[in-house]
């Protein structure tokens, strides 16, 4: 299981419900490449997280071309771990990369894969440990 811990605690939700959170987990990916889903031509990109603490929720979402080589490089990269491991580092390497979350660090539980790796903010387009990242145009909201 992989577990993205925030440098600095993040106060999230609606005013007046707001929740202090310390670190989230993917809750789901979804990934298409089928034009009807993805009716622009481009791959879809949707990904949640969850602080497993308070449940609050986070949705962004990616409809445009890079996602195909994002998705393309996370999955090859699977054989350095599991697959599910690998793809998840790999996520939360873009959306960093992407200005989507904060600067943090990454652990991965030690039945899976056993590595720890401290990310920052870097600028779009850059290159991690990680995974290879590019920016992309999103939308992205929230639910508590």
């Amino acid at each position: 299981m992989v577990t993205y811990t925030f440098t600095t605690a993040q106060t999230v939700g609606e005013l007046g419900a707001q929740k202090t959170i310390t670190h989230v987990r993917l809750a789901s990916v979804y990934y298409s490449n089928t034009p009807d889903a993805a009716p622009t031509g481009s791959e879809e990109l949707e990904v949640r997280l969850k602080d497993p603490d308070s449940g609050y929720l986070f949705q962004t979402n990616y409809l445009d071309a890079t996602v195909a080589t994002f998705w393309a490089a996370a999955t090859t990269l699977a054989s350095t771990g599991t697959l599910g491991d690998t793809v998840a580092a790999a996520i939360f390497a873009k959306l960093v990369a992407d200005s989507k979350l904060p600067a943090g660090t990454l652990t991965v539980a030690a039945d899976s894969i056993s590595s720890s790796s401290s990310t920052s903010s870097p600028s779009s387009s850059s290159t991690t440990a990680t995974a290879s990242t590019s920016s992309a145009s999103s939308t992205s909201s929230s639910a508590s």
